[in-house]
C-alpha cells in the first residue's frame, strides 16, 4: 500500500491565501501611497516622465502576474467577497494598465511634435532667410507637389479640429467621474472610521476598489491633457505649413514657364493609362463572352429543375453568375468612362501649359472655364452615383457574406455564395479604382479652373468691355438655322418678329374697317361674309409674314419645304395627313376646343393635354393617353363639357322599395346633395319621381357640379350615393333590391316524403 503525502497543514493555507490577499486586497491602496506624493493631480498641468509612467506600469504587470497565479474562488470564499468582485478586480488592474499605457504613449507623442515642430520652424526660418531651395523656373508638377501638400495638412487640419472636440468632450466627463469618484471614496472613508476592525474588510475592498479606479481616472485625464496639448501643437504647426506654402505657390505661379518635356511626361503616362485601360477592356471583352454562355446555361440549368432542392441549387448558381456577369458589365462601362476621364486629363495638362504660355485670349478663357465648370458639375454627379453604388454593393456583400455563414447550406450553395462574393468583391475594387481616378481628374481639372480664373482676374478693364461688346454682337448673331448658305440669325429673326407683329396689327385694323364699312352694309349673307373675312384675313397674314422675311433677307426658300411636303402627301394619297394638319389650324382659330377641356369622342371622356399639328392629345380618367386626329373635331359629333363654363348638371339614381314614403325619400335625397362638398347651391337640386319599376320605386336627384378632372365627377356622385346611403340607414329607408315570386299551380295536391337514410319515413 502505497503512502501518501500528508496533506499541507491548515494554517499553511491561511497564511498563502492571506499573503495574496493583502498583496491584491491592498494593491489599491499601495499604489495610491506610492503614486500620490509623486503622481500630478488630474488638475496639475505638470506631465508625468516616461520613466514614472514606465515603473507603474511595471509594478500593475507584476500585481497581474501574481494575481494570475491565485485560485480566485478560495480566496474570495475565504475573505468574504464573490468571485465575480475578484474578477473584477482584475479587470480594474487591466484597465489601470491601459490608461497607464495611453499616458505613455501621449508622453512620447507629445515629445515628438514638440521635435517635429522645431524642424518646421526650422524649415520656415530657413525660407525667410533664403527662399526656395529650387531656382526657378518652375513645371507645373512642382506646383501640383505644394498644391498636393496644401491639401494634405488642410485636411489634417479639419481631422485635428474634429479631434480636438470629441477629446474636450471625453475629458469634460472624466473629470466629471473623477469628482463623484472621490465624493464616494470620502463618504466610504467616514464609514469605515466608525466600525469595528473586524467589521472593517469589505468597506476596506470597496475603498481599495475605489483607489484603483481614481488612478485610473487620473492617467485618462492626463493622457488626454498630453493628447489637447499635442494637437494644439500640430495645428499651430499646420498653420505655419500653410503659410510658408501660401508664399511658395505665390512664388512659383509667378515664375512658372513651359517646360515641353514635364508635358511630354504627363501626356505619356495619360497615353500609357488609356492603352492599359484598352488592353483590359479587350481582355474582358473576349472574357465576357464565355461569363455569357455560362449564365445562358445556368439559366436553362434553372428552367429544367424540378424538384425543390434543384430548384435551390440552380437558383444559386444562377444568381452567382449573374453577379459575374453583371461585374463584367460594369467593369466595361467603367472602362469607357475611364478613356473618357483620360481624354480629360490630357486636355486639362495642355489648357495648363498654354496658360502659362499665356496663348489663351480672354474668350477662349472663358469657353474653357465654362467646359471645365461643365465637366466638374458631372464629376460631382458621378461621385455621387459612385458613393451609392459603392454603398449597395457593400451592404450585398454583407447579406452573401451572412447567408454564407448559415449552418443549414449544402456545400454546394455554400460555393455558389463564395462565387457570388468574389464577383461582387471584384465589382467593389473596379468601383473604387474608377473612383480613385474620378477623383484625380476632379482635381487636375479643379487646378485648371483656378488658373483659368486667375489669368481672368489679369485681364485690362478695356479687354472686358471689348469681351462684352462682342458677346451681344455673338448674341445677335446666333445662327438659328441655315438656307441655301444663307444664315437665319436671332437678329434677323427678332427683326422679322417685330415687323411680323406690327404688321398683323395693321392688318387687323384694316379688316376691322374693311368688316365694318363694307361687309356689315353688303348683301352677303351671314356665312358668306364670314368666308369672305376669313379668306382675307389669311391673305392679309400672310403677306404679312411675306414682307417680314423679306426685309430681313430670309430666302423663301427656307419654307419650301412645305410646300415640297404638300405636293408629295397628296402625290403618294397624304390627304388625311393634310386634312388633319388643315384642321388643326382651324381648330386653333375657331378653338371650339381648348386645353383643359373635358371633352367627350365616341363615347370616351378624357381632358384635351394638346392640340397638335396633326391629332390632339386627349388624356382619359383611367391616364390612358388618346389621339384623336384633328378632322374628327370637324367631321362628328364632340361633346365638349367645359367649353363655355366648367358647371355641369348631373344626376344619381336610386330605387326605394315599395312603401317607402316618397316625400321622405324626396327630402332625404335633397338633404345628402346639399350635404355632399363640391356641389353648387344654385341652381338649386331637385327630386324626379322617375318610375315604378319592376321591384322598386325610381328617384333621381339632379344637381349642378363644376369639374376640373375627369374622375371628378365620379367621386362627386360616388359621395352623394355614400350620403345617401348614410341617410337612409338613419331614417329608416330601404334601397330595393331584385325579388321574385314564385306561385305553383298544380292539378293535384303535392306529395310530401321525409326519407332517412334512404329509408321512407
Amino acid at each position: 500500500m502505497d503512502k501518501k503525502k500528508p496533506p499541507h497543514p491548515p494554517y499553511m493555507t491561511i497564511v498563502a491565501s492571506l499573503c495574496i490577499w493583502l498583496s491584491i486586497g491592498l494593491m489599491g491602496l499601495a499604489y495610491a501611497e506610492q503614486t500620490n506624493p509623486t503622481s500630478p493631480k488630474a488638475d496639475d498641468e505638470s506631465l508625468a516622465t516616461v520613466e514614472a509612467v514606465q515603473q507603474k506600469i511595471d509594478r500593475i504587470n507584476n500585481r497581474l502576474k501574481a494575481a494570475s497565479k491565485v485560485k480566485s474562488d478560495r480566496v474570495a470564499q475565504e475573505f468574504g467577497v464573490s468571485q465575480k468582485e475578484f474578477e473584477e478586480r482584475l479587470l480594474d488592474l487591466r484597465m489601470l494598465k491601459s490608461s497607464h499605457e495611453q499616458l505613455l504613449y501621449s508622453i512620447l507623442a507629445l515629445e515628438k511634435i514638440k521635435k517635429e515642430g522645431l524642424a518646421v520652424k526650422d524649415r520656415y526660418e530657413n525660407y525667410q532667410a533664403k527662399g526656395m531651395t529650387k531656382e526657378p523656373p518652375y513645371a507645373l508638377t512642382f506646383l501640383d507637389a505644394i498644391h498636393d501638400e496644401k491639401s494634405n495638412i488642410q485636411r489634417s487640419q479639419q481631422n485635428i479640429n474634429s479631434s480636438l472636440e470629441a477629446i474636450r468632450r471625453e475629458l469634460t466627463k472624466d473629470k466629471d467621474r473623477l469628482e463623484t469618484l472621490e465624493k464616494e471614496i470620502r463618504r466610504v472613508n467616514d464609514t469605515l472610521s466608525g466600525l469595528a476592525p473586524e467589521d472593517q474588510k469589505p468597506l476596506q475592498w470597496r475603498i481599495d476598489t475605489l483607489e484603483i479606479q481614481r488612478n485610473e481616472l487620473e492617467a485618462a485625464i492626463l493622457a488626454k491633457g498630453n493628447e489637447i496639448k499635442r494637437y494644439e501643437t500640430e495645428k499651430k504647426l499646420g498653420t505655419l505649413q500653410l503659410a510658408l506654402l501660401k508664399e511658395q505657390l505665390d512664388v512659383v505661379r509667378k515664375n512658372l514657364a513651359f517646360d515641353p518635356d514635364d508635358l511630354d511626361r504627363q501626356l505619356e503616362g495619360v497615353q500609357e493609362r488609356r492603352t492599359e485601360i484598352q488592353e483590359d477592356m479587350d481582355r474582358l471583352r473576349n472574357e465576357q463572352k464565355t461569363v455569357e454562355k455560362k449564365w445562358m446555361a445556368a439559366r436553362r440549368d434553372f428552367e429544367k429543375a424540378v424538384s425543390r432542392e434543384e430548384r435551390a441549387l440552380a437558383e444559386s448558381y444562377l444568381k452567382s453568375r449573374q453577379e459575374y456577369r453583371e461585374t463584367y458589365q460594369v467593369a466595361l462601362e467603367l472602362n469607357g468612362q475611364a478613356m473618357l476621364l483620360m481624354d480629360r486629363q490630357a486636355l486639362a495638362w495642355q489648357k495648363r501649359y498654354a496658360l502659362v504660355e499665356e496663348r489663351l485670349g480672354l474668350e477662349e478663357l472663358k469657353s474653357l472655364k465654362k467646359e471645365i465648370k461643365d465637366n466638374l458639375e458631372k464629376t460631382g454627379r458621378v461621385l455621387q452615383i459612385q458613393q451609392n453604388s459603392l454603398t449597395s454593393l457593400q451592404n450585398l456583400i454583407t447579406a452573401i457574406e451572412g447567408r454564407r455563414e448559415y449552418d443549414g447550406l449544402s456545400p454546394s450553395i455554400r460555393q455558389h455564395l463564395s462565387v457570388q462574393l468574389t464577383a461582387a468583391r471584384r465589382r467593389l475594387e473596379r468601383l473604387l479604382s474608377y473612383q480613385s481616378l474620378v477623383l484625380a481628374t476632379d482635381s487636375l481639372e479643379k487646378r485648371l479652373l483656378n488658373e483659368i480664373e486667375i489669368r481672368m482676374g489679369q485681364t485690362s478693364i478695356q479687354d472686358h468691355l471689348t469681351d462684352i461688346k462682342k458677346e451681344i454682337v455673338d448674341f445677335w448673331n446666333i445662327e438659328i438655322w441655315a438656307v441655301d448658305n444663307q444664315p437665319v440669325t436671332l437678329r434677323k429673326a427678332a427683326t422679322a418678329i417685330i415687323i411680323l407683329l406690327l404688321g398683323m396689327v395693321a392688318a387687323k385694323y384694316l379688316l376691322f374697317i374693311f368688316r365694318t364699312r363694307f361687309l356689315e352694309r353688303s348683301q352677303f349673307k351671314e356665312t358668306t361674309a364670314a368666308a369672305v373675312h376669313k379668306l382675307i384675313s389669311y391673305t392679309l397674314y400672310l403677306l404679312v409674314f411675306l414682307f417680314a422675311l423679306r426685309m430681313v433677307n430670309i430666302p423663301l426658300t427656307a419654307f419650301a419645304f412645305l410646300g415640297g411636303a404638300v405636293a408629295i402627301g397628296i402625290g403618294f394619297g397624304a390627304q388625311n395627313l393634310i386634312n388633319n394638319f388643315i384642321s388643326g389650324f382651324m381648330i386653333l382659330g375657331e378653338r371650339p376646343i381648348n386645353m383643359g377641356d373635358l371633352i367627350e369622342v365616341d363615347g370616351v371622356l378624357g381632358m384635351v393635354e394638346e392640340i397638335g399639328a396633326r391629332c390632339t392629345r386627349i388624356r382619359t380618367g383611367e391616364n390612358i393617353h388618346i389621339l384623336v386626329p384633328n378632322s374628327t373635331f370637324l367631321e362628328k359629333n364632340i361633346i365638349n363639357w367645359t367649353h363655355s363654363n366648367k358647371k355641369i348638371r348631373t344626376n344619381v339614381t336610386v330605387g326605394v322599395s315599395y312603401g317607402s314614403p316618397v316625400q321622405k325619400v324626396k327630402q332625404q335625397l335633397i338633404e345628402a346633395v346639399k350635404a355632399t362638398p363640391r356641389i353648387s347651391k344654385y341652381p338649386a337640386p331637385f327630386v324626379i319621381f322617375s318610375d315604378f319599376g319592376d321591384n322598386a320605386l325610381i328617384f333621381k336627384v339632379y344637381f349642378w357640379i363644376e369639374i376640373r378632372r375627369v374622375i371628378e365627377r365620379r367621386e362627386i356622385e360616388s359621395n352623394v350615393r355614400f350620403k345617401i346611403d348614410e341617410l337612409f340607414n338613419e331614417h329608416g329607408l330601404v334601397i330595393a333590391f331584385p325579388q321574385r315570386d314564385i306561385h305553383l299551380d298544380t292539378l293535384t295536391p303535392l306529395q310530401i316524403s321525409l326519407e332517412r337514410n334512404g329509408k321512407n319515413q
